[in-house]
């Protein structure tokens, strides 16, 4: 198992260390972290990964992400100048789980 920790108080871009035998990473933040943006930047580091560690996909994933939106207040167009922060598969994770469409089109 691995652990991973953005943190501002991060003085390298990447380290590894070891916390009860768990290995952890410890990275610099793209974008200083603050309480009003914590929860959209959360969202778009598992987005990215999206395909990689989710049991389900489709409508199953979809019915699981909406909720978790509306509930954290996540909008696109609020998460959309983070966009070019992350990797190009984040755009093509969120076609495919069609969160872009979030609120844009009839479920």
């Amino acid at each position: 198992m691995m652990y991973e920790v953005v943190s501002n108080k991060a003085t390298n871009d990447y380290r590894e260390t070891s916390l009860a035998k768990s290995r952890v990473i410890v990275r610099k933040p793209k974008v200083p972290v603050t309480e009003k943006n914590y929860k959209m930047l959360q969202f778009l580091d598992m987005l990215k990964d999206v395909d990689v560690y989710s049991e389900v996909t489709g409508k199953q994933l979809q019915d699981r992400l909406y909720p978790y939106m509306d509930d954290a207040n996540l909008s696109i167009s609020e998460m959309e100048p983070y966009f070019s922060y992350y990797p190009d598969k984040l755009y093509k994770n969120l076609v495919e789980t069609r969160v872009i469409y979030n609120g844009l089109l009839a479920q």
